[in-house]
């Protein structure tokens, strides 16, 4: 549901890419909607079909964050690029904790 629909399903190549058939990214469509899971191999047919572009966000169940499409795969060979697999890092970053003293005691 969605998902872009391809006629006659060909255009990938299949097992080109490590993901395999494996439904296991998702995509942002025009409205910024979240779909998906999906292949891909089929993200990659419906781009060579023209219905989706290389700048459309992709996001991989173990990525971290969405990136557009050419910078996921490599829309010639179909290879998953390993930005698109990096796992989520943890906060480097010290969250802003409620240690402050409370501020509105006596003077």
């Amino acid at each position: 549901a969605g998902s872009p629909g391809v006629a006659g399903g060909r255009g990938a190549t299949p097992g080109m890419m490590p993901a395999g058939g494996r439904e296991c990214w998702h995509y942002k469509d025009a409205l910024g909607d979240v779909q998906g899971p999906c292949a891909a191999s089929k993200l990659l047919e419906w781009h060579r079909a023209g219905l989706l572009v290389g700048t459309m966000q992709v996001k991989h169940v173990s990525g971290a964050a969405y990136l557009a499409l050419h910078e996921a795969l490599d829309l010639v060979s179909g290879e998953v690029r390993p930005a698109a697999l990096a796992p989520p890092r943890p906060s480097s970053a010290p969250a802003a904790e409620p240690r402050q003293a409370a501020t509105g005691g006596a003077t």
